[in-house]
């Protein structure tokens, strides 16, 4: 347990000090208000290009689910993503991760 203590401390150190180094530089670049919002055909062909057989969310929605929605339900989703675009912030929710340790030879 000490290890696994010790691993995910220096992996989440560096996630961190990677995201402070992102928000100095972001602090850098000047506000760029010519940038359009996303499309609906933008999050369609990004949609189609993600993975299939990823790890469900705490939401239990899968990439394959998101993919095969109705138009209604496509809408709703783009609704979201325009809510948080324009909010420019993300659900609290979508903060929050799972770690599940997985070996992979030999007995844990």
């Amino acid at each position: 347990m000490l290890r696994w203590q010790q691993y995910f401390e220096f992996l989440l150190e560096n996630e961190l000090q990677t995201q402070e180094k992102n928000e100095k530089e972001n602090e850098n670049i000047e506000e760029l208000e010519d940038i359009n919002k996303p499309t609906y055909e933008e999050m369609i062909e990004f949609v189609s290009k993600m993975k299939n057989g990823k790890a469900l969310g705490l939401d239990n929605i899968t990439v394959e689910l998101i993919k095969n929605v109705g138009p209604e339900l496509r809408q709703r989703i783009f609704d979201l993503l325009l809510q948080i675009w324009d909010q420019e912030r993300m659900p609290e929710e979508w903060e929050i991760g799972i770690i599940c340790p997985i070996f992979k030879k030999g007995r844990p």
